[in-house]
């Protein structure tokens, strides 16, 4: 993959724009000039990296993140000895001071232990997987419209797939990504494989020949020089 200037990547049939904050907006790929405008180009870009910044938060993410991995393994944990400690308190009147926790308990432990686990899971997890989709969710609508806009616009042409990533969790990384069309490819007069001119004869088919060579006619009309 190629680099340009303004994080502008150039792939097989796609152009990628890196949406950064502060950043200018790259020049419109010539492959696009005559389906786009410059101003429907930037406008574009800028309306992606808005929708982006708008539903990514990576420095909250993260924190929530870490957050929901400790609770998800601390807290079941945690509430799971409090009950044993009071169990274990509570043995004298269940079987007496030398017995053990009976086998019923210990599977209503384990089965509260698993409730809290799941619990966290849904009561922490859910809000988080929630926003993500909110935001996939909006993206795809922008793309959707800028579809439906294209299909109107350039109706029995060539029509660009555009394309945002939004970033992710361990990602602070956005792109903008358009297909682009097949333009044709001219070669000039100084490419190996150009045609000549029209004036220059073609290669012959024989096998070489060195020297100058007269034609039968030629040759004969030349006089023959005595010999003295």
């Amino acid at each position: 993959m190629n680099n340009y200037p303004f994080n502008l990547e150039r792939g097989t049939g796609n152009v990628t724009v890196t949406l950064k904050k502060n950043e200018g907006f790259p020049p419109i790929p010539y492959e696009l000039q005559n389906l786009y405008s410059s101003e429907i180009w930037a406008n574009r870009i800028q309306a992606a990296s808005q929708l982006c910044r708008r539903w990514s938060r990576p420095t909250v993410e993260r924190l929530y993140f870490v957050l929901i991995i400790i609770l998800q393994f601390a807290l079941p944990s945690v509430i799971t000895n409090l009950i044993l400690v009071q169990a274990y308190a509570n043995r004298d009147r269940d079987r007496g001071r030398d017995g053990d926790i009976p086998p019923d308990k210990i599977f209503e432990f384990r089965a509260i232990s698993m409730a809290i686990f799941f619990g966290v899971f849904i009561l922490f997890w859910t809000p988080l997987i929630t926003w993500k989709l909110m935001g996939k969710r909006r993206v795809r609508a922008l793309e959707s419209e800028w579809l439906v806009l294209d299909r109107a616009t350039h109706a029995g042409g060539y029509i660009p797939r555009w394309s945002i990533t939004k970033p992710g969790i361990f990602s602070s990384t956005a792109a903008l990504r358009v297909s682009l069309p097949s333009v044709p490819v001219y070669i000039t007069s100084f490419h190996p494989n150009a045609p000549l001119p029209p004036y220059v004869n073609p290669p012959g088919t024989g096998p070489a020949q060195y020297g100058y060579t007269y034609p039968p006619d030629e040759k004969t009309a030349l006089p023959v020089p005595e010999r003295v």
